[in-house]
């Protein structure tokens, strides 16, 4: 079988007879689903792709038990047109809801009406989310390399990432898993890790070797 909430129609029933549930509400994950399709640079296979999802979704998985596996939709983000269309033929397949990425003005949050920043803790939370997701191993695809997820976000910077949150996640993620290489080398090789002396830093002082019993 495969890890749980994962596997087949028939398995998720089965869990949920296990855990004593109803029913549950079917949504997929953002990042490593719908938001990672929008990479598709051209609309018409981007819109394919999520038609194909939609399709699978009511006609073979939810379709095992309608009662007990709710699969909720995904909506394209190329245009509130587009969206309103296969909303409908989510209807048709008898989807009880569906999940919006996106809102009318093609972002993740709202229009404001009046200038007002987001959060600086909500700006790193959203880098940090991210990059978990992507360095995660998942049923569906292996994790991405750090410095493959260090260049995604570098690419979306301006854009999907806040420029200030995203650089200095960036640095601090690139200094700190080079001490991790150098002190995993160093381990193999039998040799001592850089101390934070090479850094520029002032190392910490040791304290004085215990003196044999007897000895004054």
């Amino acid at each position: 079988a495969d890890a749980a909430g994962t596997g087949s129609a028939e398995q998720r029933v089965k869990e949920q007879d296990e855990d004593g549930l109803d029913a549950e509400v079917l949504f997929p994950a953002m990042v490593a689903g719908p938001v990672f399709w929008r990479n598709i640079a051209h609309d018409d296979p981007y819109k394919a792709v999520i038609r194909a999802y939609n399709d699978w979704l009511a006609e073979e998985y939810c379709a095992v038990a309608p009662d007990r596996l709710i699969g909720l939709g995904v909506m394209p983000i190329t245009n509130a047109r587009d969206a309103v269309a296969e909303m409908e033929h989510c209807k048709k397949l008898g989807l009880k809801g569906i999940q919006l990425g996106a809102l009318p003005n093609g972002q993740g949050y709202p229009t404001r009406h009046y200038p007002r920043e987001c959060h600086k803790a909500s700006n790193l939370v959203h880098v940090c989310d991210v990059y978990d997701a992507l360095r995660t191993k998942r049923p569906y695809r292996d994790s991405w390399e750090s410095e493959r997820v260090l260049g995604y976000i570098e690419e979306r910077t301006g854009t999907e990432f806040e420029p200030a949150a995203a650089s200095a996640f960036v640095k601090m993620m690139r200094k700190v898993e080079g001490g991790i290489q150098l002190s995993a080398i160093a381990a193999t090789n039998g040799t001592a890790a850089p101390t934070s002396a090479a850094n520029g830093a002032t190392p910490a002082p040791q304290a004085p070797a215990p003196k044999p019993a007897g000895q004054p």
